[in-house]
């Protein structure tokens, strides 16, 4: 089957006239290329024409933002062609999606781009971190400063009685729903 996509849905006459020129454009290359469209899709998550979609099906787009707004959403639709053997083509820029090679080899190169900018966003806060901490700025939770209100603070009387009947502290720790080291610290604060 033929599916094509056009995000914008609304009812404003400018968007209405893009919407119209979108609708025509791949119209025009659904019959240059011999096709009839089976199914139109409007709105603004494509995922709804993807869950349609079965083996050999094609999804019909004006232009590659429709695909997504970040490069990793983007990428990840392409696996998605290659994985389920779709083929997505953006009309305007004559990009093919499928399970081609050039398709996975762009998906290759789209995750190798982004581990590169992880890499340089991760190396410049490291950086800025460094820099920060060269000029004496402190971060996480000063030294020295800890809860003031336990959680078992309203269960003391509780715990004693318990301990008096030598009930294990694993076995009090479960009844009072809490971790066995929640209790061992809070006994360590009152005394015990």
């Amino acid at each position: 089957m033929i599916y094509a996509y056009i995000r914008n849905q609304e009812k404003r006459e400018a968007v209405q006239a893009e919407n119209e020129k979108e609708r025509a454009d791949l119209i025009a290359y659904a019959q240059m290329s011999g096709w009839t469209i089976d199914k139109w899709y409007f709105g603004k998550h494509i995922t709804t024409a993807l869950r349609q979609m079965k083996q050999g099906d094609i999804l019909l787009i004006s232009e590659i933002s429709c695909l997504g707004n970040s490069l990793r959403s983007v990428q990840k639709l392409i696996n998605e062609s290659i994985y389920h053997h779709w083929k997505i083509i953006i009309t305007r820029d004559n990009y093919i999606f499928d399970d081609s090679l050039s398709s996975q080899l762009l998906a290759t190169a789209m995750e190798t781009t982004m581990k590169i900018i992880a890499d340089i966003k991760s190396q410049n806060m490291r950086k800025r971190l460094h820099e920060l901490r060269c000029q004496g700025k402190k971060f996480g939770r000063p030294l020295g400063s800890c809860n003031k209100e336990l959680k078992l603070n309203a269960k003391e009387d509780v715990v004693r009685q318990l301990l008096i009947q030598n009930v294990s502290k694993s076995e009090i720790a479960r009844r009072l729903g809490v971790n066995r080291m929640t209790l061992y610290t809070f006994l360590r604060k009152i005394g015990i």
